[in-house]
């Protein structure tokens, strides 16, 4: 956002790494002078925070969950043996059933009532299409939207969400979709947590698929 040109809320918290906390505290100073009170830096930075979560004395003892979209691009510090025990790849929805489920979970969330006649649009209409959570609450807000612009509040038709599904169109680029995949199953630390079309792959074929997809992005 400050590279961007935005200004930080000064109500709202920010927490600024660096390699070693020395940068980063530098620019909390910064910005409290400028105003913004609750800024923290994460002191000594990634390295104190990769040997903090890598020591022994410690298993059983503390959960660590981290997350990212990008696992090729974490420090290497945090990739070590011992920081995270175990490297779990997630996926978008494989195949038509986990599509429907993934709906019907973040319906009940959303408090949307699917009725049969949705679940059936849901089939023929996206089948085993591979889509996300933010992919499906996508659609579930449209036809949401589309509801309590015809004045019917929350009361989703069959025809709301027949135009959401429709209308919808991914808007990330398929190759950075692509390379994100690639990134999660070469980090990922144990093959049972793999689709199965990755589960025996070569691994130096992946590799270099990585590298080819990365490079043709670099190039754009």
């Amino acid at each position: 956002r400050l590279l961007a040109g935005e200004p930080l809320a000064p109500g709202e918290r920010h927490l600024l790494v660096c390699a070693h906390g020395v940068r980063s505290h530098a620019a909390a100073e910064m910005l409290r002078a400028r105003g913004v009170t609750r800024v923290y830096s994460l002191s000594g930075g990634i390295a104190a925070f990769a040997a903090h979560i890598g020591d022994a004395s410690l298993r059983g003892r503390e959960l660590w969950i981290a997350m990212t979209s990008r696992p090729d691009l974490l420090a290497i510090d945090m990739k070590r043996q011992g920081r995270f025990g175990l490297s779990i790849p997630l996926f978008p929805a494989q195949n038509a059933d986990e599509v429907l489920e993934l709906f019907t979970v973040i319906a009940r969330v959303q408090r949307v009532k699917l009725t049969s006649a949705m679940k059936q649009q849901l089939r023929s209409r996206i089948g085993d299409r591979p889509l996300t959570g933010s992919d499906v609450e996508s659609i579930l807000i449209r036809a949401r939207e589309r509801a309590v612009l015809d004045r019917r509040d929350d009361r989703i038709q069959i025809g709301d969400f027949e135009e959401a599904i429709d209308s919808f169109v991914d808007p990330l680029d398929p190759n950075l979709l692509a390379l994100q995949e690639l990134a999660a199953v070469l980090s990922c630390s144990d093959r049972r947590y793999l689709p199965a079309r990755y589960r025996d792959a070569e691994r130096a074929a992946l590799v270099d698929e990585f590298h080819r997809r990365k490079l043709q992005l670099a190039r754009r």
